[in-house]
């Protein structure tokens, strides 16, 4: 495993973000409602209770959006919807829909999945699909979900020109069952990562870091970061004054412990920002700042000095961050 001293490196970006001044970046909780009741998923992302808005509210958001999007300079928008589930919302063909009839801006959208849905659903919504760039992250879930047929409308997807990355959490309690099935998705399907637990006693986005890892023993730090090992894909660049490196994912960032940026100058709240399901307008998943504004009316973008101690959701390790020592 490669060695960086974290006290030297002046850098951390994902690959997302290189070269990318004319892109905002959009991590958006759509709401909290999900099929599946897996033991490891913590409160603040799941509920048995629907929650999700009309479509006119999700429309007017994404309006409000291109609108803020264009005054700043943006040409595109790279949208990663999450939830909950995304597909349990009714209206969610439609709400994409929308999306892809927009000419002001060009979009790119993430979406989060469990992959529940069937084939059939999966084909009637990728016909619907026109004018934006779509990519699905699509998570297994041991508990609920059967190996076959997950990989099975993987390939299918792949089939219509969609490349989804696969993502699997490591449950502490379940690791010694996970990994051997994910020794098999890795030989299976490259395209795949293996993230570690968040701590699910949290119901905010402050989470501790020190909880957290405290749940996974050095070997099984080391087997997440082996699994996450993959020499055709590198999204992350790490700079020190003297060398440059590059990494798989932002898992491999937690296993390293490179997780506290804070004092640093961070992209975050302006090309890249995160709206929860109440429509609030927040800088990152992982801070404590209140929120800039809400999509149902208007915010500002701007730059802010981190002030976050612990940075291991992976969405905001991608951010690009800087600091001079």
């Amino acid at each position: 495993m490669i060695k960086i001293p974290f006290e030297d490196v002046v850098l951390v970006d994902g690959q997302y973000h290189h070269n990318l001044k004319n892109v905002l970046t959009v991590n958006w909780n759509l709401g909290t409602f999900c099929n599946y009741d897996c033991s490891y998923c913590w409160p603040a992302v799941h509920s048995k209770k629907y929650d999700f808005k009309s479509l006119g509210i999700y429309q007017l958001a994404i309006d409000n959006l291109v609108e803020t999007a264009v005054n700043s300079r943006f040409k595109k928008i790279h949208l990663t919807i999450l939830g909950g589930e995304l597909t349990a919302y009714k209206n969610f063909v439609e709400f994409i829909k929308y999306i892809d009839e927009i000419e002001e801006i060009e979009f790119k959208i993430n979406l989060v999945t469990n992959l529940s849905p069937s084939i059939k659903y999966w084909n009637n919504f990728i016909e619907n699909i026109k004018n934006i760039k779509l990519n699905l992250i699509a998570s297994y879930h041991i508990e609920f979900a059967e190996l076959n047929s997950f990989l099975e409308k993987i390939y299918f997807i792949e089939s219509k020109g969609i490349i989804p990355t696969i993502n699997v959490v490591m449950s502490p309690p379940l690791f010694d069952k996970l990994v051997p099935i994910a020794k098999e998705i890795k030989s299976k399907y490259k395209n795949s990562v293996f993230s570690f637990q968040y701590n699910n006693q949290s119901d905010s986005s402050d989470i501790s870091y020190n909880q957290e890892l405290l749940l996974y023993t050095q070997e099984m730090i080391d087997i997440i970061n082996e699994l996450n090992e993959n020499d055709t894909q590198k999204l992350f660049t790490v700079e020190t004054k003297e060398k440059k490196y590059f990494l798989q994912n932002g898992n491999i960032l937690v296993g390293m412990n490179f997780i506290n940026y804070s004092g640093w100058d961070c992209d975050a709240g302006f090309n890249s920002i995160v709206v929860d399901k109440q429509l609030n307008v927040i800088r990152c998943h992982s801070g404590i700042d209140k929120p800039i504004g809400n999509l149902k009316s208007n915010f500002e973008l701007k730059i802010k000095k981190c002030i976050t101690s612990s940075c291991i959701c992976t969405a905001d390790l991608k951010i690009k961050k800087t600091r001079n020592i």
